[in-house]
């Protein structure tokens, strides 16, 4: 009796899609989830490339940030790339490339702009601040 529930909940699951991790076309190896957050009314999802990390200065890393934008009127989603260098000795960040993509993953050229010389800003009360939190004692 337990295993057909289990199984039954396992198949609810997937039929509806509940999950964001299993909408997304996100390589689980290589995108980790960071925080789920409200924006715009919208639940959204935040990911960040772990294969992908670079190093600028001593206590600078970039790292690319991606947001899983689910719209539910239109059974679609969209993801939202940004480029992302946070410098842990200052407490700040700056944004140098984002882009949209479709819900096959496909960069729409239109939204890719770069911005390589973006100013530094502070990362309190950010979206990356959760992300900032988490990297830095492994940075320091």
């Amino acid at each position: 009796m337990k295993r057909i529930l289990t199984l039954s909940l396992i198949v609810l699951l997937l039929l509806t899609g509940v999950c964001f991790a299993e909408k997304s076309k996100l390589k689980k190896k290589t995108w980790t989830p960071i925080q789920t957050r409200v924006e715009n009314n919208l639940q959204v999802q935040d990911f960040y490339n772990h294969k992908e990390l670079y190093h600028e200065g001593a206590k600078q890393v970039g790292l690319w940030f991606a947001t899983f934008i689910p719209d539910r009127d239109k059974k679609e989603y969209a993801y939202f790339y940004e480029a992302v260098v946070m410098d842990y000795n200052t407490g700040k960040y700056r944004v140098i490339r984002t882009y949209q993509a479709n819900k096959k993953n496909k960069i729409d050229k239109e939204t890719d702009k770069r911005f390589p010389d973006a100013e530094w800003k502070d990362i309190s009360g950010t979206k990356y601040e959760t992300l900032y939190r988490r990297m830095k004692p492994s940075i320091w």
